[in-house]
């Protein structure tokens, strides 16, 4: 689960990028966190399942430390 102050944090940083790859990345995790399972968030945003496992699990990762 995201904190409020993490999701305002990945929104500004929605609005500030210009790469592609950051912003899919940004919003497969909130969309994650609004209930989306990784399997809707591949085909949502037209990426592998692995990878939509991938960013949500290395975002979940880097929460813990």
């Amino acid at each position: 689960m995201i904190t409020a102050e993490q999701k305002e944090d990945l929104y500004n940083a929605l609005k500030g990028t210009k790469s592609v790859s950051e912003y899919c990345r940004i919003s497969v995790i909130l969309a994650h966190d609004n209930g989306y399972s990784p399997d809707d968030c591949a085909e949502i945003f037209n990426i592998g399942k692995s990878t939509a496992y991938r960013y949500i699990a290395e975002y979940s990762n880097l929460q813990k430390t």
